[in-house]
C-alpha cells in the first residue's frame, strides 16, 4: 500500500518520502545493549510529503484495514495537524485522494 500511495503522489507531482524508522539495540557503556532510534522520532508517519505550491507538510500513517495507529503515531499526526499540516491514516491510496479533495487541493 505504501508503494501505491508513493506512486499516486509522484503522479500528482507531490514530493514525498518513505520514512524508515527503526530501533536497534547497540552496545553502550560497559557493553550493555541500549536502544538507538534510526531515521526519525518515535511515532513518525510512514510517508511525509510537501503539498505544492506552498510546501504544506503532509503526514500519512499507512495501516492495513482494521489496524489503528499507536498512541505515539496518533500524537505525531496530531502535532502535524496542530502546526497546520495535513495528517491522515490511510488504508489505501484512495484515502489519500479523498483527504486531498477534502482539503481543496487541485494539483
Amino acid at each position: 500500500m505504501q508503494r501505491s500511495i508513493l506512486e499516486l503522489l509522484r503522479v500528482l507531482h507531490i514530493p514525498a518520502w518513505r520514512i524508515n524508522s527503526r530501533v536497534l539495540l547497540l552496545p553502550g557503556k560497559g557493553g550493555r545493549l541500549r536502544p538507538v532510534r534510526m531515521g526519525g522520532v518515535k511515532g513518525m508517519a510512514d510517508i511525509l510529503a510537501l503539498l505544492p505550491p506552498g510546501g504544506r507538510l503532509v503526514a500519512i500513517e499507512c495501516k492495513r484495514t482494521g489496524n489503528h495507529p499507536t498512541k505515539d503515531q496518533s500524537l505525531f499526526l496530531e502535532a502535524v495537524a496542530h502546526a497546520g499540516g495535513l495528517s491522515l491514516v490511510a488504508h489505501s491510496a484512495q484515502d489519500v485522494v479523498q483527504a486531498l479533495a477534502r482539503e481543496g487541493w487541485r494539483g
